[in-house]
Order: structure tokens, then C-alpha cells, then sequence
């Protein structure tokens, strides 16, 4: 992918961020919980959302929503 990219954006730089996980995991939570609450929803109504990944989710994790 990235020579795909070289070749159209000539001089483009790339750089490898390195984050420790528990603070991206925070970060994405924070983010998804901003957005649902936007559309007037939490993360527990979310989890019983009918969307294939979230079936999926909880066919893996539990019907039950968890903050862990």
C-alpha cells in the first residue's frame, strides 16, 4: 500500500506511532461513547444493536454488556 501511495503523493513521509494500548483502548471508548451519544444511545444499547458486528461481539464476549 504505501508504494501505491509513494507513487502518487511523490516526497510523502510515513512514521510508525508507537502507543501503549490501555491508552488507546481509553481514547477509542471515549470516542465511540461521544459519537453513540450523539445519536442518543450508549454503549449498552449499542451492544444489543442488530448489526453483524455486534452480533458477532456478543456471540464472543456475552449478550450482556460489560465494561470490561
Amino acid at each position: 500500500m504505501r508504494d501505491y501511495v509513494r507513487e502518487r503523493i511523490p516526497g510523502i513521509k510515513f512514521i510508525h506511532l508507537k502507543v501503549d494500548y490501555d491508552i488507546l483502548l481509553e481514547k477509542s471508548v471515549t470516542r465511540t461513547e461521544k459519537m453513540l451519544a450523539q445519536a442518543g444511545m450508549t454503549l449498552a444499547q449499542f451492544w444489543k444493536f442488530p448489526d453483524p458486528d455486534m452480533t458477532k461481539a456478543r456471540a464472543e464476549f456475552g449478550e450482556e454488556y460489560d465494561d470490561e
